[in-house]
């Protein structure tokens, strides 16, 4: 338990010396988060198929002997 506590500290203490560079990573952290939910939401719209009925064909199956 005194690992995670010292190990805390250090992240605390790094972080109270460098305050911008602490929330400049946040903010690119977000920004990369939120491009990569963008990209991947466009890269399977692309491969989506046609919405024009035109595409579409219907078969209607019937028995039958052979």
């Amino acid at each position: 338990m005194s690992k995670i506590k010292t190990a805390c500290a250090g992240a605390a203490a790094f972080a109270g010396r460098h305050k911008k560079a602490v929330i400049a990573l946040a903010l690119l952290a977000v920004a990369a988060a939120a491009a990569a939910f963008l990209l991947r939401g466009r890269m399977t719209r692309r491969v989506s198929l046609p919405v024009s009925g035109s595409y579409v064909r219907t078969v209607t199956l019937e028995k039958g002997t052979l």
